[in-house]
């Protein structure tokens, strides 16, 4: 058996750069601890679902986007309706799950800050390559499949930290094999003292992946590998073939020379698989990628191969047909989308108003009315909204965990933002223990704010004292509202915040101290949250402003579903 590509101990200057520059921009989520937890997790035979799913379901982005995946049609085939991460995990496995974190998390990571480098279109090209190589993989050997799939995920991680980290240094690269005349990867040995795939080695073994999916980052080459004689042979030769397939059609610049009849003959040497049926993996691959990416959250587009002239007939036929697939699949779904009214509609027809500010709107004039009547609008406030439990003095973490389940749920079911809202203050108040939860609303013509939902016994003088002009240039409040910020008061009546806070908020809301955050829509403010602890008087411990913080996280993650 080969020994594995293993680099050495010792990182390059490159890699250490990438690093550093990587610490410095923060946890990204490719690799931050949580994900770090899945894959630890999904690789112990002892490891139960239960683990998984609450290691999971602490991240509320990955759990609303894991859940919408489970349930399209490919994941989800009469297996009814996937409402919780736990049933995921049960029904679909520990690899598959760990697979979709991670696509999930690879797209979130590497934003296109620069236009030039085309970071999307190589994360797309990752996207693409996985699912390719584990249509394939399955053929040859269902068992490796996913672990195909990662390899294939993580093979460009080289070129895409370089292009992310170190921008300026990927420009100076691409200029260099565009007019100097020299190889792709000549060009990278060049400006980096070494090639891309050295360089994803290094950052895998850093970032503890398998020895199979490092070893599959380093280009195969079928005339010096010979026969494949093992299943790590195997898989390196599908992931790495698969990847140059992919990169011939949708790469402008041309880095792959090899004609794409070459590598399909190679592909079909090395695993067994007839050309056609190659050539019908590479579609139905492609099919099931344009389907799935708006629950990735992958912009259709950047799924276009790139239609010019090559020279390599071939190629460009392949790259016509799949372009098909993805205007066909386009077309399909705008003409779904047409039968439905988008949520930001609703949002700028209502303003998220009151119920009793709709109906009277409805009165006074026909044309809204008939427009309230087709869109149904997401947030019909109803400002009776009461709840005589009192809460939990330090909270309850088992239901806080339960009702940030059952946002989950509601948000991959579409709920309305108003329920939403309130399951939110739910959480606030029952779950994390605060005496009062409120939410609080812009008017329609962007002039007052006022207390919409409140939960807890102080809730009429809440109403009467936390409501106003908006004004962001004198009052706090607006002012949060406006920048859809966090702000935490411990106590009101230090001479801090003597000309901050209106005079006698103190006196009329009862409370020392308060935690505020603003929720906005893209740009458009258009409430904010408040808790306090006005009856028990208790200070605000740290496991409640983590609690606030999990539950504001799914308020505005909810509004960006919605949009």
């Amino acid at each position: 058996m080969t020994a594995p590509e293993i680099v050495t101990e010792e990182h390059s200057a490159t890699v250490t750069l990438l690093l550093e520059r990587a610490e410095k921009k923060g946890d990204l989520p490719i690799y931050n601890a949580s994900l770090n937890k899945v894959r630890s997790i999904s690789a112990n035979p002892d490891s139960h679902a239960m683990e998984l799913a609450q290691t999971i379901m602490k991240d509320a982005n990955l759990s609303v986007k894991l859940l919408r995946i489970a349930n399209s049609p490919f994941y989800n085939r009469g297996m009814g309706k996937i409402a919780s991460v736990s049933r995921a995990v049960i029904l679909l496995g520990f690899d598959s799950i760990k697979n979709l974190c991670l696509t999930l998390k690879l797209i979130e990571s590497f934003t296109d800050d620069h236009p030039e480098v085309a970071l999307n279109k190589m994360v797309a090209h990752s996207y693409l390559t996985a699912g390719f190589v584990r249509d394939l993989a399955i053929k040859c050997n269902p068992k490796e499949a996913e672990e195909s799939y990662i390899s294939g995920l993580t093979h460009n991680l080289g070129e895409i930290s370089v292009g992310y980290f170190a921008p300026q240094t990927y420009l100076e690269l691409l200029n260099l094999f565009k007019n100097e005349n020299m190889s792709w990867i000549q060009a990278q040995e060049r400006i980096l003292g070494e090639s891309f795939a050295s360089i994803g080695q290094q950052l895998a073994k850093n970032w503890n992946f398998s020895h199979k999916v490092i070893n599959c980052m380093s280009d195969y080459n079928p005339e010096t590998k010979g026969i494949v004689k093992n299943q790590e042979q195997l898989n390196h030769a599908i992931v790495s073939l698969g990847s140059q397939i992919i990169g011939s059609l949708y790469q402008e610049r041309q880095q792959i020379k090899t004609p794409i009849n070459k590598l399909m003959a190679q592909l079909s040497n090395a695993t067994g698989i007839k050309l056609d049926h190659i050539e019908k993996s590479l579609a139905n691959s492609f099919h099931r990628s344009c389907d799935l990416t708006k629950e990735y959250g992958l912009n259709p587009r950047l799924l276009q191969p790139s239609i010019h002239d090559t020279k390599d007939s071939s190629r460009d036929k392949l790259a016509r047909e799949l372009s098909f697939i993805l205007t066909d699949q386009d077309q399909t779904n705008t003409e779904i989308e047409k039968d439905s009214v988008p949520f930001l509609k609703v949002i700028n027809e209502t303003n998220l108003t009151p119920h009793s500010h709709i109906l009277a709107e409805n009165t006074n004039n026909t044309s809204n009315k008939t427009v309230h009547k087709k869109s149904k609008p997401q947030l019909e406030i109803k400002q009776n909204i009461s709840n005589t439990t009192k809460p939990k003095l330090h909270g309850d973490p088992n239901l806080q965990l339960a009702i940030i389940q059952e946002i989950t749920t509601m948000v991959s079911e579409q709920a309305s933002l108003n329920k939403l809202f309130v399951k939110i203050l739910e959480g606030l108040h029952n779950g994390v223990g605060f005496d009062n939860a409120m939410l609080c609303l812009l008017s329609p013509n962007r002039k007052t704010y006022a207390g919409r939902i409140v939960l807890g016994n102080n809730s009429q003088t809440l109403q009467q004292t936390i409501s106003g002009k908006f004004d962001p240039t004198n009052d706090i409040f607006s002012r949060i509202l406006s920048e859809g910020s966090d702000l935490v008061v411990d106590d009101c009546n230090d001479s801090n915040w003597n000309n901050v806070l209106n005079a006698n908020f103190s006196e009329k809301s009862n409370c020392q101290s308060f935690i505020i955050a603003g929720i906005k829509s893209r740009a458009k403010p258009l409430g904010f949250f408040y808790v306090d602890n006005s009856e028990t008087k208790l200070a605000f411990t740290p496991e409640m402003k983590r609690g606030f913080t999990q539950f504001i996280a799914q308020a505005r993650l909810s509004v960006q579903i919605c949009n």
